[in-house]
């Protein structure tokens, strides 16, 4: 059966950053078929587009399901919303009482299958393609992250999955596949991102062109996997060429990584790109979460309300809960009303991915406010992989290349943490401004082993709040169980009373999944 699929033929000013001014500045979609499309190096690369769009459709934000499966099932954030009717599949979530028919936990799934199907379709019909080799080949890794992307969700929270590397040419095909083991699962990821570490640095691709995938990005997610495995030592190594790159450093402030403004800046790694054309929801390519995370009198869902328990991980002199948290009282430039959470469950909502409505990442969207902004979601940034280093040479108890130990690259965060205003330049009220002194946030000067690396944990925990890496975290390092547990028992909280360690550590696979592959699949283990 010939693969016949709707190539998403974006002008690549509707996801690479520096292409606004392309001629093309609408979405187009054409029907085509195997037959008469990947000719040249143009439609490979309109193709190459409807991969990267895949990450970002509208309804299949990828922002959106890291926050509702990464962050709400955890001790940073509960669900929000009007009241426990209102999603009672992400409530399902949060409190670990869902089954395989549970549609939030299977969105993701979905997002994933995506982007390797139309990865796999990409790969398959490139041999055919004339034009430049380099650009070809360019083009073809860049898909092999992508889809390494999608499988690396899939077998991080789903576990082990097929491994179908090829469209598939009937519906039937599906059986000839048997689900893997995770560990198999993440064997031939790395194969994909190995790979892609021939990709171009950051620095040497074309400003009209930033926004693709790098030799850093590849690099920082095969490091993720490893440390996932605690195969430390192959962490280092995919850590090192990071590190040793000179293609990264801190923004000087926390807060430049929460602004459009420097989107794509020098401690990106990768992002998924947004752009907004100010129409309709219907041609939306912005980022569509505002709404979700608003509170509800402002016009949003008021979702995913950081939790007071994250807010107590930070000391009061910490510059970041200026953007981290948004409370009842701030106001922000512009506005003509001052923020009321009291309809959030926690008293706050989440600073990170809010835009102001005076923000020209906003006011951009014209009349699509809520659903067309243009801010891209950063996936892995730098700070991200100095704390993972950190971890690394911790647990490895040797240093990097250029002899600098686990407590540099942890305290390299922390002094950037430090050196941030605690105002936020956005709000003109803001009713929390830490109090900093020249002894706010000191270096960490443990030396023993579990003492650091509770440190470097902890500060994960801070740097990394509300932007999907708390379940990860939590996952690896076999502390989820308890954490949830420990949290339901300081609360007196539902929430994680009723996780069960032979369960949740993996979302169910939805049963439309496992009828499809007509039971040969089998569930994870107790859905």
């Amino acid at each position: 059966m010939k693969n016949i699929f709707r190539i998403a033929a974006i002008a690549l000013a509707s996801l690479l950053c520096s292409c606004l001014d392309s001629e093309l500045d609408l979405p187009i979609y054409t029907d085509q078929t195997e037959d008469n499309f990947y000719r040249n190096t143009d439609e490979l690369s309109s193709a190459l587009t409807g991969v990267y769009y895949e990450q970002r459709r509208i309804w299949s934000d990828l922002n959106l399901y890291y926050r509702t499966i990464m962050e709400i099932p955890t001790d940073n954030a509960v669900k929000g919303g009007y009241d426990d009717s209102d999603h009672t599949e992400v409530l399902q979530l949060e409190l670990f009482t869902l089954d395989a028919n549970n549609s939030a936990a299977a969105e993701l799934y979905t997002v994933c299958q995506r982007i390797i199907t139309a990865a796999n379709i990409l790969i398959k019909n490139s041999a055919r393609t004339e034009g430049d080799s380099s650009l070809i080949n360019r083009m073809v890794l860049e898909a092999k992250y992508l889809r390494a992307f999608a499988f690396f969700n899939l077998a991080t929270y789903y576990g082990g999955m097929a491994k179908i590397l090829a469209p598939l040419s009937s519906p039937k095909d599906y059986l000839k596949y048997p689900r893997l083991t995770q560990d198999e699962t993440f064997d031939f990821i790395i194969e994909d991102l190995e790979a892609a570490t021939a990709l171009p640095k950051k620095s040497e691709y074309d400003k009209k062109d930033m926004g693709r995938v790098t030799q850093g990005a590849a690099y920082a997610l095969l490091a993720k996997i490893h440390m996932f495995r605690e195969d430390w030592g192959a962490a280092k190594q995919a850590l090192d060429a990071i590190v040793t790159s000179g293609e990264y450093d801190l923004h000087p402030s926390f807060g430049y990584n929460f602004s459009a403004a420097h989107d794509n800046g020098c401690e990106s790694v990768y992002e998924v790109q947004y752009r907004s054309y100010g129409t309709t929801w219907e041609l939306s390519t912005g980022l569509s979460i505002i709404w979700f995370v608003s509170r509800k009198n402002e016009g949003g869902y008021g979702f995913c309300c950081p939790t007071q328990d994250l807010r107590n991980t930070f000391t009061s002199d910490d510059p970041r809960i200026a953007y981290t948290f948004i409370e009842t009282g701030d106001k922000f430039t512009g506005d003509d009303y001052s923020q009321d959470n009291t309809a959030s469950p926690t008293g706050y909502h989440d600073r990170k991915i809010f835009v102001p409505r005076n923000d020209p990442a906003r006011l951009s969207a014209g009349t699509a406010t809520e659903t067309d902004v243009a801010k891209n979601f950063t996936y892995i940034r730098y700070a991200d992989v100095l704390l993972m280093y950190a971890e690394v040479l911790n647990e490895l108890q040797t240093t990097s290349p250029d002899g600098n130990n686990a407590n540099y690259y942890l305290n390299r965060v922390r002094q950037r943490a430090r050196q941030t205003p605690p105002k936020d330049p956005a709000r003109e009220v803001q009713k929390t401004i830490p109090t900093t002194t020249s002894a706010s946030l000191p270096d960490i000067t443990v030396v023993d082993k579990v003492q650091l690396r509770n440190a470097i944990f902890a500060e994960r925990r801070r740097e990394l709040a509300l932007e999907g890496w708390r379940r990860w975290d939590l996952i690896r390092t076999h502390t989820y169980g308890a954490t949830m547990r420990n949290y339901s028992s300081t609360y007196n909280s539902n929430k994680g009373k009723f996780f069960r360690d032979d369960r949740d550590y993996l979302l169910p696979i939805h049963t439309s999944e496992i009828d499809k592959s007509h039971s040969v699949w089998k569930n994870n283990p107790n859905f």
